[in-house]
């Protein structure tokens, strides 16, 4: 098995490119209505094999890089007692090795898992919901054993006998500690607050009573406070836009009918969430969010007459720009739509179907061969599981952003969930959030995946950091031009509140040192504004001669900014090993550091 690595606490994580696969297959017909072939072809290889296949009455899954090595590990739920639930190390490569940690091997009726790292000490922890003897929380205390040591945490509020149904980790009041959701077909619904012995704190507004189902978190309405997608079982569905932790306005989306689970995702690309909910007796409905508080269903003949539904999962499978999105049906075919342009409209690009008496259930994205595509794990109750790895004849660009709360878990949660990316490529402006579940009974990477189609830079990446500073604000991290391609890494710098001495004339900026220092083949070079003003950024060898404009009179906004520089002169050769020295202004004053490039 191989050994983990350590996490990687820098701002920016040097980009890597890796190769994709071209296997230059059509794909399958699904003979489903309104079927169509996309021009990029794509095929899908079930590489699933031993445990990943494994046969058992699975019903959830969710990925996480539970041991900090940079690929993503695998949890599966199963809701057959005695059969134990397994834990898979990711080898890098699609390949999984079991990792036997005794504790995490659940034998009672389990449904689905969670990655959140609560206790924000950079190790992801594990919340099981079960439908019966309790749910369970994992701690996670880092390299040991055969792969990994994990510590039950046991509290009055987890042991509830009822049937937990929906799950999500979140930070809804962002103050850096996450809660765990729990929906409950036969009960209230709980908010268990992790820095609170998992006691439950939830406002009365959330203790739903009534057969709830799927639920899941996202600030649809762009306040900076998390809102709540709650689906029921033959009552109305309900969303709840925040007003403050303790108050939450309900508004009724649906007359009363069999939901299941649910799927937030900014398909037209318009940075505003839109949620996917799957039925049973039913079609499925996406909901537009029209950016004014209010959700239309989109008209969607594409769907087809499907109405048996469980998990929807949002993902660029084919790196175009748009996210795609496929549906894990029970006793039908799974179906993955083809986002058309971010129109509404979709077509059907396979069904994935299995035998006849499949009954597909979680369903989660996740680029488990690192070459820059997502591929898909599907749960089957009665069948084997399937990991179907994404072979593109052609693809788009691409750029993977994995994001870390501060260090020290003073500000943000450890993986900062709830923070909202945003990518400027060109003509393109994309919009993730990171969340703690997605669709049903299901968790897809936390690592968040953004097809480019033809763009081949990217302007510039920001995320919005899911914790509320000492002054009521949220700040930003901004990146400029990021390799695409690759993985860029981004940790929350700590805030700071400057004081200006009486007299003296306030410092409007700072200039960090480049990380790394010495470096090679490129470097970043964080600066802050703390308020707008005229920038200027340029590299010079130890002679004074100008080697690299980075920045050039562009006006900026307060915030906090990284720029790369790629290691190349102004005419895109290659600069020499050496010292550099980086000239920082803002109208007209500023600072310089020193960056060193080794062979």
């Amino acid at each position: 098995m191989k050994k983990p690595i350590a996490f990687l606490l820098s701002v920016l994580l040097s980009s890597f490119i890796w190769t994709t696969g071209n296997a230059g297959l059509d794909p399958q017909d699904s003979g489903l209505p309104n079927d169509s072939i996309q021009p990029a072809a794509t095929t899908w290889v079930d590489i699933a094999t031993g445990p990943v296949a494994d046969p058992g009455n699975n019903t959830g899954l969710a990925w996480g890089d539970f041991d900090g090595d940079g690929d993503d590990d695998l949890y599966l739920a199963k809701d057959d007692s005695g059969q134990a639930n397994v834990l898979l190390v990711s080898n890098g490569d699609g390949s999984f090795e079991v990792c036997d940690v005794l504790v995490l091997g659940d034998t009672g009726v389990s449904l689905g898992a969670s990655w959140g790292d609560y206790n924000n000490d950079g190790y992801a922890d594990l919340f099981l919901a079960n439908l019966d003897g309790g749910n369970r929380v994992f701690r996670n205390e880092g390299p040991g054993g055969n792969c990994a040591v994990f510590t039950e945490v046991f509290a009055a509020d987890l042991n509830l006998t009822g049937e937990s149904v929906g799950f999500e980790w979140v930070d809804y009041d962002h103050d850096g500690k996450l809660e765990v959701y729990v929906s409950n077909r036969d009960g209230a619904n709980q908010l268990l607050s992790s820095a609170n012995g998992f006691m439950d704190l939830a406002p009365v507004d959330l203790q739903y009573p009534n057969a709830s189902q799927g639920a899941a978190w996202c600030d649809y309405n762009q306040d900076l406070k998390p809102d709540l997608f709650l689906v029921t079982e033959g009552f109305e569905h309900h969303l709840y836009a925040q007003q403050s932790p303790a108050a939450f306005a309900d508004q009724v989306l649906t007359t009363k009918i069999s939901g299941q689970g649910c799927s937030w995702g900014d398909y037209d690309n318009d940075g505003d969430f839109d949620v996917f909910v799957t039925y049973w007796g039913q079609n499925d409905v996406l909901w537009d969010n029209l950016g004014n508080g209010q959700f239309a269903p989109v008209t969607a003949p594409w769907l087809g007459t499907h109405d048996k539904g469980q998990s929807a999962a949002w993902g660029d499978y084919d790196n175009d720009g748009f996210v795609d999105l496929f549906v894990a049906n029970s006793f039908e075919p799974n179906v993955l739509y083809h986002n058309e342009g971010g129109t509404g409209e979709f077509s059907v690009v396979t069904d994935l179907e299995g035998p006849a008496t499949d009954r597909s259930i979680g369903a989660a994205w996740s680029d488990v061969d690192l070459d820059g595509d997502l591929d898909l794990y599907i749960c089957n109750h009665n069948a084997a599981n399937q990991l179907l790895r994404n072979d593109q004849s052609s693809q788009g660009n691409w750029l993977q952003v994995q994001v870390r709360g501060l260090a020290d878990g003073t500000q943000s949660n450890g993986m900062a969930l709830g923070a909202v990316i945003k990518v400027e490529a060109g003509g393109l402006t994309l919009w993730r959030q990171v969340s703690g579940s997605s669709g049903y009974a299901s968790q897809s990477s936390l690592v968040q995946h953004f097809g480019l189609g033809s763009e081949t830079a990217v302007d510039q990446v920001t995320v919005t950091w899911p914790y509320v500073n000492p002054d009521g604000s949220h700040h930003e991290t901004v990146i400029l031009d990021p390799a695409t391609n690759g993985r860029l890494l981004v940790v929350e710098p700590p805030y700071s509140v400057s004081s200006v001495p009486d007299g003296q004339v306030p410092q409007t900026y700072a200039l960090g040192q480049c990380h790394p220092n010495p470096f090679n083949p490129q470097t970043s070079l964080p600066f802050t504004l703390t308020e707008a003003g005229r920038v200027d950024l340029r590299v010079y060898d130890v002679s004074g001669n100008l080697v690299k404009i980075l920045v050039a009179g562009e006006t900026r906004a307060a915030g906090e900014y990284t720029v790369v520089w790629h290691g190349r002169d102004q005419a895109g050769n290659k600069a020499s090993a050496g010292v550099y020295f980086y000239q920082f202004l803002v109208d007209g004053r500023g600072e310089t550091r020193s960056a060193v490039m080794v062979k």
